[in-house]
């Protein structure tokens, strides 16, 4: 129920369906492994900075830079006071966050992304005393150390920011004026989101709310793309269809020019119905010939035999009557046979063909014909070579079709008839030359037609012939792959030319 429900789904929905799916799913991979990499990537670079200038701040407690490459860097104590150093602008104090020495951590506040270190240090690392008093740093800022730059905060700073300084006490075990013993610090490293982990994570966000866009546009667009490619098939199935309907052979796939596989199919398809179309002519014009050339011996048979069942005085009419009927009964006979023998060539795998010497069967056809050319006072003349001429093909059917040629020429010819066989670089040419009247132009090529006779009033008194003998050549000539071809001049003669591929 399913499977036929989809393949009631027009083609260009399903394949329009099926890359949208396709690409939501890429969408959802990609957009997945964006977002993922680009948290990894930015939280992992600001954790590592602020990891490395905490490290270099804990190794050197009195002489750590206050701000180093983006990162600020404040020494506290355990109640919170900033002993040295300053906080981000934005940054909730010392005390609102947790110090617990572990590894980078992330937090918010007023709309910014701060990452931040701690890690305790021992007040024997410290200096007796940090106050202005003390301040002998770099870039006369003392134990402040604004090292490689102010970063954002500029001359302005110190009005957002705290710039504490304060007594450190002792380290354990001693006593003096700088505090109680037991008391811990820690050096914390912050910094916050740049502008460039900023312009990343708006790029995933610009992506992911783009690309359904996009989807979307390669899904109206590539349906229309593929209902326009299949437009060739739909003028293809109305075609198709309207032949069915009408039975009009005539009717073709007109589409606009194009090279791609749908215009090819369509020319291949063209192409059929022209010989579709060429072969039913050719039937249509075979019934009517085949009905017309049995009207007259059915009607002969029909009126002598009706004679002679009524009118027969005696027996010499009565035979008569049947030298009549038998006479067309041979004529319908023949032409029985003859329309099968084409028939049964018409199906070339049937016929075997085999290597055979072309100048052999043209010296025994010739001698069959000497006698019949004698008899009618015809001269009968030859010009074969005298070496063999190797071809591939049937010997009955090649007989068959030069000694319709010579029967032909024996019909129309004055005086003399001429067989030749010519060699040429692939093929030998077979020519049967006659001095008779000659044809019309216009009869030249239709005289392999069936039935075809190119002067019937003429035809009737010296050719007993049906128009099937030429066109029984044709065919042979087909299965064995040649060339058949006449020319003629009127009043001065025709000659046929068979050309068959050398072996």
């Amino acid at each position: 129920m399913l499977k036929q429900w989809f393949r009631n789904i027009p083609i260009a929905v399903r394949v329009t369906a099926w890359y949208t799916i396709l690409l939501c799913l890429l969408f959802v991979l990609l957009g997945g492994a964006m977002v993922k990499m680009n948290d990894t990537l930015r939280i992992s670079l600001m954790q590592d900075t602020v990891h490395n200038q905490l490290g270099k701040a804990v190794k050197t407690p009195d002489r750590f830079d206050a701000f180093d490459d983006g990162v600020y860097t404040i020494l506290y104590d355990n109640e919170g006071n900033v002993i040295r150093g300053q906080l981000p602008q934005g940054m909730p104090d010392a005390a609102k966050l947790p110090y617990k020495g572990e590894g980078p951590r992330e937090f918010s506040a007023n709309g910014k992304t701060y990452h931040y270190e701690d890690r305790p240090v021992e007040p024997r690392y410290l200096p007796r005393r940090m106050g202005p008093g003390m301040m002998t740093g770099r870039n006369g800022m003392g134990g402040m150390g604004m090292g490689r730059g102010m970063g954002p905060m500029g001359s302005g700073m110190m009005g957002g920011m705290h710039d504490e300084h304060h007594d450190v006490p002792a380290a354990s075990g001693q006593s003096g004026p700088y505090g109680s013993a037991g008391k811990t610090y820690w050096i914390r490293s912050v910094t916050a989101e740049s502008d460039s982990a900023k312009q990343a994570a708006l790029l995933v966000r610009s992506f992911l709310i783009l690309m359904p866009f996009f989807i979307l546009l390669a899904a109206v667009g590539g349906y229309r793309i593929i209902k326009r490619g299949f437009r060739p098939v739909e003028v293809i199935s109305a075609t198709a269809r309207q032949i069915g309907e009408e039975q009009d052979l005539s009717r073709r796939i007109e589409l606009a020019p194009g090279k791609d596989e749908l215009h090819q199919m369509a020319g291949t398809f063209n192409t059929m119905l022209d010989r579709l179309e060429e072969s039913m002519q050719r039937e249509k014009q075979f019934s009517s010939d085949v009905s017309h050339e049995l009207r007259t011996p059915v009607s002969a048979i029909m009126a002598e035999s009706e004679y002679a069942g009524s009118y027969a005085e005696s027996l010499d009419e009565a035979k008569e009557s049947f030298r009549t009927i038998h006479a067309q009964s041979k004529k319908m006979s023949v032409m029985i046979n003859e329309l099968l023998e084409l028939t049964r060539m018409e199906k070339p795998d049937a016929v075997r063909l085999e290597p055979l010497d072309l100048t052999q069967l043209l010296r025994d056809t010739l001698q069959d014909y000497r006698l019949l050319a004698s008899q009618q006072d015809i001269r009968l003349t030859a010009d074969l070579p005298d070496h063999a001429a190797p071809v591939r093909g049937h010997a009955i059917l090649l007989q068959r079709a030069v000694g319709n040629l010579l029967d032909n020429a024996l019909k129309f010819t004055r005086s003399t008839i001429l067989l030749s066989l010519q060699e040429k670089q692939d093929s030998y040419v077979i020519s049967v030359q006659d001095d008779g009247q000659g044809m019309a132009p216009d009869a030249v090529n239709k005289v392999w037609e069936r039935f075809y006779q190119a002067d019937a009033s003429r035809n009737r008194k010296t050719n007993k012939g049906l128009g099937l003998g030429l066109s029984f050549v044709a065919q042979v000539l087909k299965i064995h792959h040649g060339k058949y071809h006449a020319a003629s001049t009127p009043g001065k003669g025709s000659t046929f030319s068979l050309e068959l591929p050398k072996s």
